[in-house]
């Protein structure tokens, strides 16, 4: 199966992204996200915040289409996501909201953009392309992921970018092949397929919340979910996230990226 692309102006993808990113803040049940609904298991972030926060992908954006063709490799493209980390930094008062969905968002906007793939499978060779060097950087910065590179030797979001975001290809076809027809609400659709995501990557930021241990235990919830459907068991295990401070905000960041490529392809 393969997914081929839309043809879409700049501005009109832009724009379609800023709601895909507004869709993951308002999804619940959400495991232990920042919802419209609640905190989940955040005592220092809410959705209003989210919703500010916001405003630097979207700035993001703009600055990628309009340096489209200043822009030369990987480390053009990090100069722009710097900026905006920045950014959303001074609108969050130096909480992180979106600091791993600025990084992905500019690896996979400025490839779309950049070399206009047909399909899915080409946008995914062109960003590994892109991303071939990043290798050398595991383990180099003090991040969560690095960190945790640096201890276990767990492969976070610069893996992703590595492979090309090949996570979005294989959760698309679980989408729609085992969750859409599903006779359940729309929300626990997505619930689910955010599920799927996170145990199909290694998500640095529920890992160094919950630890190693508690992680097997949560991965284990989540495959049972993918087989039952039940709404009861969703929303038990949604109660279970906020307690257990299981908050997936890894992939909530392939979430919103799945969710665009969604809504500009047709297979």
């Amino acid at each position: 199966m393969n997914y081929f692309f839309i043809q879409k102006k700049p501005d009109e993808l832009a724009d379609i992204f800023i709601s895909c990113v507004l869709t993951e803040i308002e999804q619940y049940p959400c495991m232990g996200l920042v919802s419209k609904i609640n905190n989940g298991c955040h005592k220092d972030m809410d959705y209003k915040l989210f919703k500010k926060s916001s405003l630097a992908i979207e700035n993001l954006l703009k600055d990628i289409i309009k340096n489209i063709d200043k822009i030369k490799d990987f480390n053009d493209l990090k100069k722009i996501g710097y900026k905006n980390e920045k950014e959303m930094f001074l609108l969050t008062k130096n909480i992180n909201t979106h600091k791993g969905l600025i990084f992905c968002t500019s690896v996979y906007f400025y490839c779309l953009l950049k070399f206009k793939p047909k399909d899915l499978k080409s946008h995914i060779k062109n960003i590994s392309l892109l991303c071939k060097n990043i290798k050398k950087e595991y383990g180099k910065s003090q991040s969560i992921g690095d960190e945790l590179y640096r201890k276990y030797k767990i492969l976070g979001a610069k893996y992703q970018a590595y492979k090309g975001y090949k996570i979005i290809y294989k959760a698309l076809n679980y989408y729609h092949l085992n969750i859409v027809k599903k006779d359940i609400d729309k929300s626990l659709k997505l619930f689910l397929l955010l599920g799927y995501i996170s145990i199909k990557i290694k998500d640095t930021t529920l890992i160094n919340k919950i630890g190693l241990k508690k992680y097997k235990l949560y991965k284990k919830k989540i495959k049972i979910l993918l087989c039952s459907y039940k709404e009861e068991e969703i929303y038990n295990f949604n109660k279970w996230c906020i307690e257990n401070n299981a908050s997936p905000g890894g992939s909530a960041d392939i979430f919103v990226l799945l969710l665009f490529t969604n809504m500009i392809v047709i297979n």
